[in-house]
């Protein structure tokens, strides 16, 4: 539990401070697209969190094994992620989950709900990562403004001027 409080007190942090500062909730849209964009952060985040400690722990077990460092670049062209490249990825993640639930059942039945919250990331590694690189879901969120930052509200001149955006 320390862990996902550590994970996550940047981002509250960060909202409460938004929240304190005079116009700073106005300069993210508004309260309800403050807020909107707070819970669906936070909620990346929780079913973002096991993905990713899961796949370090694997990378830091395989260095004790010779497996070695390499940096690749990241594909950040606006694509879709099929199911097949999907689940070639995360397959080990959601293997785990669906471990993790099961051992949970049939040792604790009560333990299953709670243990969906943690899971979840996990079991939903696939389609999470098909959903989050979804063209439509990417529009959707840009053209409603949701996650928007301050100067995709009210861009800059400097930002403007090497984007062709208006002021």
């Amino acid at each position: 539990m320390a862990f996902v409080f550590l994970f996550l007190s940047p981002k509250i942090f960060g909202f409460v401070d938004v929240a304190l500062t005079k116009g700073g909730v106005a300069s993210y849209g508004g309260v309800w697209k403050f807020l909107a964009g707070c819970v669906s952060e936070t909620f990346f985040a929780m079913l973002l969190l096991p993905i990713t400690t899961f796949h370090t722990s694997v990378f830091i077990f395989g260095l004790a094994f010779g497996k070695t460092v390499s940096w690749g670049g990241q594909s950040r062209d606006p694509r879709a992620v099929s199911f097949a490249e999907a689940l070639a990825h995360f397959w080990p993640q959601t293997v785990f989950g669906l471990m993790l639930l099961a051992l949970a059942s049939a040792f604790t039945p009560a333990a299953i709900i709670p243990g969906l919250v943690i899971a979840a990331g996990y079991v939903l590694a696939v389609p999470f990562a098909m959903l989050t690189a979804s063209k439509t879901l990417g529009g959707w969120m840009a053209k409603t403004r949701l996650c928007g930052i301050p100067e995709e509200f009210n861009t800059p001149p400097e930002i403007a001027a090497i984007t062709n955006t208006k002021v």
